[in-house]
């Protein structure tokens, strides 16, 4: 093989195709000394954020967050949840977004439920979602209450059998 993927083309990172092939600044004239600032600069952000978000759980401690459109959405129609902040991408282009229907009934179930709603950079929801997919939503929320099976329901009953179409 030449370097190519199983199946021919440019396979994997770099090249052409795949993820992550987006545009970096071209740095080749960067010295030590700014390399190294420029990565103290990113682990103070680092750290500010994840400060913020300890201010966050002293304030409520013990709760969840919920990520992703379709989870908090669920979140919110199911009531059996106390929320108390919605945290929404602050840059969210909703001329764009195929779900923006979901996400302004997102909104507005969270007011009706008096949840605050915060408008967030990107760093932030990816620490409150710990670099998971969050589609520009986080709701911060109690925890999910589980009851007790104290009998086992019984199986439901069987199919009615039927012959002809």
């Amino acid at each position: 093989r030449d370097g190519g993927s199983f199946r021919g083309g440019r396979g994997g990172r770099g090249g052409r195709g795949g993820r992550g092939g987006g545009m970096r600044p071209d740095r080749s004239d960067e010295t030590r000394e700014e390399m190294f600032e420029r990565q103290r600069e990113y682990q103070a952000q680092q750290a500010e954020r994840k400060s913020w978000l300890e201010e966050q759980n002293e304030e409520f401690p013990g709760c969840d967050y919920v990520h992703g459109v379709s989870p908090v959405l669920a979140a919110l129609r199911s009531k059996r949840r106390t929320t108390h902040r919605l945290f929404i991408l602050e840059s969210m282009d909703m001329a764009k977004r195929k779900d923006a229907s979901a996400i302004d009934e997102i909104e507005s179930m969270a007011l009706k439920d008096d949840c605050e709603v915060v408008r967030l950079d990107k760093g932030r929801l990816n620490t409150m979602s710990d670099n998971r997919p969050h589609q520009g939503l986080v709701l911060m929320c109690s925890p999910l209450e589980f009851e007790e099976l104290k009998v086992m329901p019984p199986p439901p009953p069987p199919p009615p059998t039927g012959g002809g179409v």
